[in-house]
C-alpha cells in the first residue's frame, strides 16, 4: 500500500468515527436540546472532517462540511434554536456526508451537482442566506454620503498605489480587517456571520480576534443587539477592491476598514509581532485588558515566581510542573493506533504457528530420556506460557465495546419511529461490554432488522398506547452482558407483543404446524424464522415480504451463536442473542473418541464424569438418561451423533461422559478419553473442504495431529435429531 492509499484508509476510518460521534451527539441533543457539550462535539467532528476531506481531495465533502460548520456555529452561539426539525436535518446531513465519502471512495463523483445544490439550498434556509438578497434600508441623503463616497474612492486609489508598490511572492496578499458593526445590525436583515462566510469564500482567515468588551452583564443583555466586533487578518489573491465589495452592503452604516499589510509578512509570518511587546499583542487580540497589563507590569515577575514568593507553592513543585510542561510540548501524543484487522489476524496465526512448533518440540523432548525434566523442558514450558499470553493480548486488540453499535441502532429506532409517527425512548445498558470486531460486523445487519421489527411490529402509536393505559412513548432497550464464554445481547420493547394466534393461523395455512397445535415461546421462533413467513397482509417498506427473520437466525448461528425469543401479549417482546466472545482464540477441552481428536469449547462444558452403569436409566430404542448432579440428562456416544460406525462392544467400560450445556439444553457425550484443555486458533474447513455439520473448524495439535473443533449449537441439534444426523464427519 503506497502512502496515498494509506492516507485515504486513515481518512475513511477517521470519518466513520467522526460521523458516528456526531450522530450519537445529535441523538442526545434531541432528548436534551441545550447548547453545550454535545453541540461542541458535533462542531468538532464536522470541523475535523472538513479539514481531512480537503486534505485527501474530497473538495465537495469539504465544501458542504464548511457550510454545515457555519450552521453549527450559529447553534453553538445560541442564534439558532435546537428543534426536532433541526436535529432531523442534521442527522440527514450526517447521512449525506457519509454517502458522499462512500461515493468518493468508490471513485465516483462525491455528489451529483443538482443533488448537492438542492441540499445546499435546504441548509441555506436554516442559515438564513436569503437575508442577503433582501432589500437594503433606504440610503441616507446624498449631501451626507457624497463626501464619504469620494473619500472611499480616494482610499481605494491610495490602496491600489500602495499595493502596486509592495513586493509579491506567490501573488497572495495580507489584509487587516476591522469590523465594528452598528448595534441594531440584525434588525436591518444583516448577519455578520454570513459576511464572514462570504469573506472565507475568497480568502484564508489567518487570524481572528473578537472584541467583546462591549458585552453587558447578564441582566442587561439583549439578544437582538450586536455587541461584538472583530479584527481579522486574511490571506488572498483578491484585490483591495474585491475585498471591499464583500462588505458593500454594510460599509455606509458601519465602521469597516481594510488595510493591506503584506509588507509585514515574511514567509507567512507576521514579523511585526516579534518586534512588539507581549502585553501589547495580547491586548490587541483581546486576551487581556489594559488593567490586566498594568497589574502584571507592576509585578514584573513570572507567574510561577509570584506563586512561590506568596507561599502558594514551593520551588520544587514549580520545577516539576514546568518540566512536565516542557516534556509534554516536545512529545507528540496519539491515544490510539489504527491497525488493519488482517494484520492482527496474521499475528494471531503466527502466534499459533509458534505455539504448535513449541508443543511439538516439547512432545519430542518428552520422548527423549536424557532431555525429559531437564532445564530445556522448563524453558520450553516458559516459552509456551509467554506465547499463550501473547495470543491473548493480540486477541484483545480485536475486542471493541458495543457502545458504537448500540448508538447506531438507537438512530435506526429513532428514524423508524419518526417515519411512522411513533414515539420511542431508547435505553442502553452494558455499552462497555466488548465483543470481537468480526462478530460485531456479522451481527450488525441482524440487529438492525430486529430493531426495525421492534418499532414496526412491536411499538404502538401514541394513541394506541394511551388507550391501553401505557405512556405515549414506547421503550426499546439494548442490553449486553457476559455469561460464561458468551456475550448475550438482548433487544426488548414494551409494545403489543407477538400475535401468537395470528402466527398459529398462518403456520397452519403453510402446514408448518398441525391444526390445534399450541404456539408459545418454546416454538414461536422456529415458526417465524421459516423462509417467507409473514403475518402482514399489506407490504410496506419495512415488512410484509416474509424476508428477514430466517436470515437473522442463520447469520447468528453461523457465528456459533443462538437466538431466543420471549413475548407476552400487551407487554412486549425480547430477543436474546447468545454470541461467542471472539473468533481469534478458543479455550477448548481436548477429547478423543475412536482415535479421533475433538476440541469442545470450554464455555459449554459443565462437567465430566467416569461412566457408571448404575447411574443409567434406559428407555425406548436404546435411549438412556444419566444421573448428573441430581438431574436426569440424556447421553449418547459421540460417534453415534456424527453417524460414525461404532465397535460392536457397547459396554462403555472405561468411557468418560462430557456434559454440555448450551444454555438451551443439557446433554452428555460418551467419549474414550478426556485430555488437557488447550487455547487454539480455529481454522475454517470451508476454504479447503466442504462444510461439516457439527464442526466449526479444525486446528493442529502439538503432536502434529489434526483436531476437529465442535460447533456446540449444531451438535445440540444433531443430538436431539439423530435420525437426521449427517455422516460426513
Amino acid at each position: 500500500m503506497n502512502e496515498a492509499d494509506e492516507t485515504l484508509q486513515i481518512f475513511f476510518a477517521e470519518t466513520d468515527d467522526l460521523l458516528r460521534s456526531a450522530e450519537e451527539s445529535l441523538l442526545r441533543l434531541e432528548n436534551d436540546p441545550r447548547p453545550g457539550g454535545d453541540v461542541q462535539e458535533i462542531f468538532r467532528a464536522i470541523h475535523t472532517m472538513k479539514s481531512g476531506s480537503a486534505m485527501v481531495g474530497f473538495t465537495k465533502v469539504s465544501e458542504y462540511a464548511h457550510l454545515l460548520e457555519n450552521l453549527l456555529e450559529r447553534v453553538r452561539g445560541g442564534q439558532l434554536p435546537i428543534t426536532k426539525p433541526l436535529v432531523s436535518f442534521l442527522l440527514e446531513d450526517v447521512d449525506f456526508l457519509r454517502k458522499m465519502v462512500d461515493r468518493g471512495g468508490r471513485g465516483e463523483v462525491e455528489a451529483e451537482p443538482e443533488v448537492l445544490r438542492a441540499r445546499k439550498s435546504q441548509l441555506n434556509r436554516f442559515l438564513g442566506m436569503d437575508a442577503i438578497n433582501e432589500p437594503e434600508p433606504p440610503p441616507a441623503p446624498k449631501s451626507k454620503t457624497a463626501p464619504k463616497k469620494e473619500s472611499e474612492e480616494e482610499a481605494k486609489k491610495h490602496g491600489k498605489e500602495k499595493a502596486s508598490a509592495l513586493p509579491e511572492t506567490d501573488g497572495r496578499r495580507y489584509y487587516e480587517i476591522e469590523l465594528k458593526f452598528r448595534k441594531d445590525l440584525f434588525s436591518w436583515g444583516q448577519d455578520p456571520i454570513l459576511l464572514l462566510l462570504g469573506l472565507e469564500e475568497v480568502a484564508d482567515i489567518v487570524d481572528v480576534t473578537a472584541d467583546m468588551s462591549r458585552l453587558p452583564d447578564y441582566e442587561s443583555y439583549d439578544p437582538y443587539i450586536l455587541y461584538i466586533s472583530w479584527r481579522l487578518v486574511a490571506k488572498t489573491r483578491a484585490t483591495l477592491e474585491e475585498m471591499e465589495d464583500i462588505f458593500m452592503f454594510v460599509r455606509d452604516d458601519n465602521e469597516i476598514s481594510i488595510e493591506d499589510i503584506t509588507a509585514r509578512y515574511k514567509e507567512g509570518v507576521d514579523i511585526a509581532v516579534g518586534e512588539r511587546p507581549l502585553g501589547e499583542v495580547l491586548m490587541e487580540r483581546g486576551a487581556i485588558t489594559k488593567d490586566d497589563l498594568d497589574v502584571a507590569l507592576g509585578k514584573q515577575k513570572r507567574l510561577g515566581e509570584i506563586l512561590v514568593e506568596e507561599g502558594k507553592i514551593d520551588s520544587s513543585m514549580l520545577e516539576h510542573v514546568v518540566g512536565q510542561q516542557e516534556e509534554s510540548r516536545k512529545t507528540y501524543r496519539k491515544t490510539s493506533v489504527r491497525v488493519d484487522v488482517e494484520k492482527i489476524n496474521h499475528l494471531v496465526n503466527l502466534a499459533e504457528e509458534i505455539g504448535i512448533g513449541l508443543s511439538r518440540l516439547q512432545n519430542f523432548f518428552s520422548h527423549m530420556v536424557d532431555m525429559s525434566g531437564t532445564e530445556t523442558d522448563q524453558e520450553l514450558e516458559n516459552l509456551l506460557k509467554v506465547n499463550r499470553e501473547f495470543q491473548e493480548r493480540v486477541a484483545q486488540v480485536r475486542m471493541f465495546p458495543l457502545e458504537g453499535t448500540f448508538r447506531r441502532f438507537q438512530r435506526i429506532a429513532r428514524d423508524t419511529a419518526f417515519e411512522q409517527g411513533k414515539k420511542v425512548r431508547v435505553n442502553l445498558v452494558g455499552v462497555d461490554t466488548e465483543l470481537d470486531k468480526e462478530v460485531i460486523e456479522h451481527i450488525t445487519d441482524p440487529l438492525k432488522h430486529l430493531v426495525r421489527n421492534c418499532v414496526d411490529h412491536g411499538i404502538e402509536t401514541p394513541e394506541e398506547r394511551q388507550a391501553a393505559g401505557k405512556t405515549p412513548e414506547g421503550l426499546i432497550e439494548f442490553r449486553a452482558f457476559q455469561k460464561g464464554g458468551m456475550i448475550l445481547v438482548r433487544i426488548s420493547d414494551d409494545g403489543r407483543g407477538l400475535d401468537l394466534d395470528r402466527i398459529a393461523e398462518k403456520a397452519v395455512q403453510r402446514e408448518i404446524i398441525q391444526p390445534g397445535e399450541v404456539v408459545d415461546n418454546s416454538n414461536v421462533l422456529d415458526i417465524i424464522c421459516q423462509p417467507g413467513f409473514s403475518t402482514v397482509s399489506i407490504i410496506t417498506a419495512l415488512s410484509g415480504r416474509g424476508v428477514g427473520m430466517d436470515v437473522v437466525r442463520n447469520e447468528v448461528e453461523q457465528l456459533g451463536g443462538t437466538m431466543q425469543i420471549e413475548t407476552e401479549k400487551g407487554k412486549g417482546t425480547t430477543f436474546t442473542l447468545s454470541l461467542p466472545l471472539t473468533f481469534a482464540l478458543l479455550e477448548a477441552l481436548h477429547i478423543k473418541d475412536q482415535d479421533r481428536s475433538y476440541l469442545v469449547p470450554l464455555w459449554g462444558v459443565v462437567g465430566t464424569h467416569k461412566y457408571d452403569p448404575n447411574l443409567v436409566k434406559f428407555f425406548g430404542a436404546g435411549e438412556r438418561l444419566y444421573t448428573f448432579r441430581g438431574e436426569y440428562v440424556p447421553v449418547v456416544r459421540l460417534s453415534k451423533v456424527y453417524g460414525i460406525s461404532s465397535p460392536t462392544d457397547q459396554s462403555n467400560v472405561g468411557s468418560i461422559l462430557v456434559f454440555i450445556d448450551t444454555s438451551r439444553q443439557c446433554f452428555g457425550l460418551l467419549v474414550d478419553q478426556v485430555l488437557d484443555p488447550h487455547q487454539v486458533v480455529v481454522k475454517s474447513l470451508e476454504s479447503n473442504f466442504k462444510s461439516v455439520a457439527g464442526i466449526a473448524g479444525a486446528t493442529i495439535m502439538g503432536d502434529g495431529s489434526v483436531a476437529l473443533v465442535m460447533d456446540l449449537f449444531a451438535l445440540e441439534e444433531m443430538f436431539f435429531n439423530r435420525s437426521s444426523a449427517r455422516s460426513d464427519a
